[in-house]
This record gives structure tokens, sequence and C-alpha cells, in this order.
């Protein structure tokens, strides 16, 4: 395998910053590193494995021990590389649809999987919610994209650009 190497920040206490180099010895890309979430100390997200089984994989930065590991995805998980990692209840979550990761007039479901047992590679499909067909006439043409979970369990969605001057919504579900 090979080792990589990546660079973290420590915040100082008086105003000192500094860069230090540690090693990886995951094989992996970033795919959208905007896309990740951290949850308890532990930056989590959706990388492309560069070992067998070849494919994309959640992998996480614990903070505390500088770290790395992966996480697997669920044998019927659609996991792709633009995924919604959420935070559910304080545990790792991921938005999925039948269709990339995008969410249209055309969706007619979409999941919420939650990780179990991160050791044992272990996920649970929490919700699979199949949208009312009055969603084709209330989202029309616009393509969203899941944007998080609130504290009280509501999916977020938005779309990505503005597509009128002053007009922006935002679906709860």
């Amino acid at each position: 395998y090979k080792r990589q190497e990546h660079q973290v920040l420590t915040l100082g206490t008086e105003k000192k910053m500094s860069w230090r180099k540690i090693e990886c010895s995951i094989s992996h890309y970033f795919r959208h590193i905007n896309h990740g979430i951290c949850i308890n100390g532990v930056v989590y997200y959706v990388a492309g494995l560069n070992e067998p089984p070849m494919a994309n994989g959640i992998v996480c930065f614990d903070v505390r021990s500088e770290k790395f590991k992966v996480i697997n995805r669920g044998e019927e998980m659609a996991l792709w590389s633009q995924s919604t990692l959420v935070n559910y209840k304080g545990t790792l979550g991921a938005l999925l649809t039948e269709g990339f990761t995008e969410v249209t007039g055309e969706t007619k479901c979409f999941q919420l999987w939650v990780l179990v047992d991160a050791e044992k590679h272990e996920w649970s499909k929490h919700i699979s919610i199949c949208l009312p067909l009055l969603w084709k006439n209330i989202v029309a043409n616009a393509t969203l994209f899941f944007v998080g979970v609130t504290g009280t369990d509501e999916i977020v969605l938005s779309p990505k650009y503005v597509s009128e001057p002053y007009c922006f919504y935002v679906y709860y579900y």
C-alpha cells in the first residue's frame, strides 16, 4: 500500500497556528471534501478508495487520535461521490436517492442510512421515504440537493443555485 501525507492545522491559545504533516495508510482520494461532516470529534467524508474493492467509501479522521480509517458502505447502499453525510441524532447518517445525489420532481423515494457499528461496517436503512404524488407539483422543474437534517429530524433540501432573482426556496421534509 501507499502511504499518503496529510496536513493538520493546530490552533494555539496564543494566536499561534502551526501546520504539521501526518501519515495516512489508507490509499484514497477526496471526492468532494465540502460534503464532509464532523460528529463528536470525528471528520467523515466520502472518498474514492484505491484498494480492492475499488469503490466509494467513507473515510473518517479522529481529531483526538489523529488516525484515519475506512467505513465501508452497506451492501445495498448506493454511495455516490457527492452523497450527503448528516448528523442523525449524534450518529453518522447518509441521505441517498435512487438517482445520484439530486432530488427532482421525478424522484419517487430517498433513504436515510444510519451507521450502527463503525468497527463492523454495519449500516441500517433507517427510513425509506416515498414522496407524495403532490411532490412533482411542488418542486416543478427544480433540482434539489440534500443540505442536512435539523435537530428535530427534518430533512432539508435546497437548490444549488438561485434560479430567479431574489427567490430562493428551502424544502423541509
